[in-house]
């Protein structure tokens, strides 16, 4: 699905959320969250270091199903998609 929202106004437009957003309060939503992005990327962080070895184990161990079917999937192409890659920059490039 090709979507063409170039601006926050564009999309409160294309989804009925309301009023049009003036550009202060666009650019005070994007700071906001520059600065929680910081923070959450600390707590995050901080999570990560508090882990036991214990858990660190039972969380690589709840993935190794999706390992195992990304394995599965890659093993079972015939070609890696090179060929086709290289169709689509001769296109582009016409």
């Amino acid at each position: 699905m090709k979507t063409n929202i170039r601006t926050m106004n564009d999309l409160r437009r294309r989804t009925g959320c309301g009023e049009p957003v003036r550009p202060a309060t666009a650019r005070a939503w994007v700071e906001a969250w520059k600065t929680a992005g910081i923070e959450l990327e600390r707590l995050r962080r901080q999570k990560l270091r508090g882990l036991t070895p214990r858990q660190i184990q039972q969380a690589m161990v709840s993935f190794d199903g999706a390992f195992k079917a990304i394995q599965w999937r890659e093993a079972s192409r015939k070609e890696s998609g090179l060929v086709e890659l290289q169709a689509w920059f001769r296109r582009m490039r016409k």
